[in-house]
């Protein structure tokens, strides 16, 4: 199984929905995109787990992939002690509007790792003879 993302936005956040307004004056069922509060951090009408500064979510890490894969740190929107960014992860933030922001990192992991470009060098896995 892998994740992705909006699976983290959701488990994080809470639930995307599509709110559809069919009172009297709605123009063409208007709809608004909301969340519900069926997420770690979001309960509906206030911020939960604001002991949890971040969660860092890293997909199927591997020794020989670490040089492109993305490491996002998914920051609370207030958290009751902020962590600062730290320059080899991607970060996520929300908003104004509380629409997921991503930051890109100061440096590439190649750089951080101080990795030869590219990573590996050679064949991961090389065949050997049977004997």
């Amino acid at each position: 199984m892998t994740i992705d993302e909006g699976d983290v936005k959701n488990a994080l956040y809470g639930t995307e929905a599509l709110l559809i307004d069919t009172g009297p004056g709605a123009e063409d069922h208007s709809h608004t995109i909301v969340r519900k509060p069926d997420g770690y951090w979001y309960k509906g009408d206030r911020w939960d787990h604001r002991h949890v500064s971040a969660v860092l979510v890293v997909n199927q890490l591997h020794p020989a992939l670490v040089g492109t894969q993305q490491h996002t740190m998914w920051e609370h929107p207030d958290p009751e002690w902020s962590i600062p960014p730290l320059p080899m992860w991607r970060r996520s933030t929300l908003d104004a509007h509380g629409l997921v922001q991503f930051v890109e990192p100061a440096r590439t992991p190649t750089e951080w790792f101080g990795l030869a470009n590219p990573w590996p060098i050679g064949k991961p896995f090389p065949r050997r003879g049977r004997s």
